[in-house]
């Protein structure tokens, strides 16, 4: 199993790199949308959510056509990029709510099972996460600024400024995830809190984040040009880990499932490979535009 999971964790982040770096506008967006209609047919599974991947990918798909008649000029009205760009920016800034979710979560001890509740959680998570994304990728709300974030000695990647990010953070998450598995598994003595995980020990949960701070350390002294101190950067980045750990691990416990599905060798469903990134990417981007940029 640990191999498979090697190998399906190292596939997933060629094909990722080759999408970033070389496919066009289009391509990217449909991949994008299979990861995600993945991921809400898999969230409406395990939550047992009737019609949530419908109504879910009807809006996707909805606002995909938009970005795509606004990305080829097709759209060109009075006020159209604007309120695009302003529904961005709100939806980016609403990041935020994952604290109120795990809160709710954690404060309730049975599963929450309010419907209502549960189609709200998914349509933020998935609809935050590929925002942010394409925010980050393409510079919708045109609000970031990638002239604080530059690729030091490369100046070849100046113009893929978005895509070294959200492959960083990749690279940060699955170090997160995989430090917290071998430290857990060959050090791990105390268990973390049954209400949140069995599994999961102190050891490992602060051995995958340490090795998160040593990977984000070599980011801000050799990648990335960072208008902030080393001490920001790496609070930011502990924090963000913390809360990937202790959210993806609630949701589970939520939904009482151990995998979301079986897509995926060694990794279960595409949640289950996503579930850090579902956190990380948007908690990451909303911190910033809103104290960075």
């Amino acid at each position: 199993m640990l191999v498979s999971r090697v190998i399906t964790g190292l596939s997933l982040i060629i094909i990722l790199a080759l999408l970033l770096f070389k496919a066009n506008f289009i391509l990217f967006n449909l991949f994008l949308y299979l990861v995600v209609f993945l991921c809400s047919k898999e969230w409406g599974k395990v939550n047992k959510l009737k019609y949530f991947c419908l109504l879910f990918n009807i809006s996707l798909i909805i606002f995909t056509v938009l970005l795509l008649l606004f990305e080829y000029n097709i759209l060109s009205f009075s006020g159209f990029s604007n309120d695009l760009s302003y529904f961005i920016t709100l939806n980016i800034n609403l990041a935020p709510f994952w604290g109120l979710i795990f809160i709710s979560i954690l404060y309730f001890s049975k599963p929450i099972k309010s419907k209502l509740f549960l189609y709200f959680t998914g349509f933020f998570i998935l609809t935050n996460f590929v925002v942010s994304i394409l925010d980050i990728k393409y510079n919708l709300s045109n609000q970031s600024s990638y002239e604080y974030i530059n690729f030091l000695n490369y100046s070849v990647f100046d113009s893929y400024q978005g895509a070294v990010i959200l492959l960083s953070l990749v690279f940060l998450t699955a170090i997160n995830d995989t430090g917290a598995y071998f430290t857990g598994k060959f050090y791990g003595r105390h268990k973390l809190a049954k209400f949140i995980s069995p599994n999961k020990t102190i050891e490992g949960l602060f051995g995958g984040v340490t090795f998160s701070l040593i990977l984000s350390t070599v980011f801000y002294y050799f990648l990335f040009n960072l208008k902030i101190g080393i001490l920001y950067w790496l609070l930011l980045i502990f924090v963000l880990m913390i809360c990937a750990n202790l959210v993806e691990s609630q949701l589970k416990r939520n939904a009482k499932v151990k995998d979301s599905g079986n897509i995926l060798p060694g990794h279960g469903g595409m949640l289950d490979r996503l579930d850090s990134h579902l956190v990380v990417i948007p908690m990451f981007w909303f911190f910033m535009i809103n104290f960075v940029f």
